[in-house]
């Protein structure tokens, strides 16, 4: 085999092949490749979109709610911490936070 051969699709196969860490990677690639995320889809796809509802539970009201409440309170300490003019005065906010000490947005 000359140098040339080495380094063709061909020796990269037969590397994966016959190497153990070459069929560890070959087997994550294929778990986490698009091909499987696309199979996954079509399969439920195919099922229709009856299955689908009835696979997955209506998501509840005060679960939405909580959710929308944890994100204006996380826009409220990122508008809180973006007014520090320096650092230091980010890490004293965020201090302050940790310990309670501010009500910020309020």
């Amino acid at each position: 085999m000359n140098t040339h051969d080495a380094m063709t699709p061909d020796a990269a196969a037969r590397y994966f092949d016959a190497s153990v860490l070459g069929q560890l990677f070959t087997l994550m690639a294929e778990a986490l490749g698009p091909a499987q995320r696309t199979a996954r889809r079509r399969s439920s796809a195919a099922r229709g979109p009856a299955s689908r509802v009835a696979a997955a539970p209506r998501e509840r009201f005060l679960d939405r709610m909580e959710r929308w409440v944890w994100r204006q309170e996380q826009a409220a300490r990122d508008a809180y911490l973006g007014q520090s003019h320096d650092v230091f005065e980010l890490e004293r906010r965020i201090e302050a936070m940790e310990r309670g000490v501010t009500a910020f947005g309020r």
